[in-house]
């Protein structure tokens, strides 16, 4: 039942998008430039927090600057 529910909603969203793009080009460029900046943003932010996690799960965190925890600190 999921199933059928997404996909309807998908193609609600793909008739809305269509919609938009004909009877308002503009606001529809707008709105597919937030969402890809949106989306690459995400890309980065996930992507970072998935390297600073093997980092650390491997045992080499990056310690910040000035905390006095690094190997340089003995």
């Amino acid at each position: 039942m999921s199933n059928v529910i997404v996909s309807v909603a998908e193609n609600g969203v793909l008739v809305g998008t269509v919609w938009l793009a004909l009877a308002h080009p503009l606001i529809a460029l707008g709105a597919g430039t937030l969402g890809l900046g949106g989306a690459a943003w995400l890309a980065w932010t996930l992507g970072r927090r998935a390297a600073r996690a093997l980092r650390t799960r491997r045992g080499r965190s990056t310690p910040t600057v000035g905390a006095g925890t690094g190997p340089m600190a003995r």
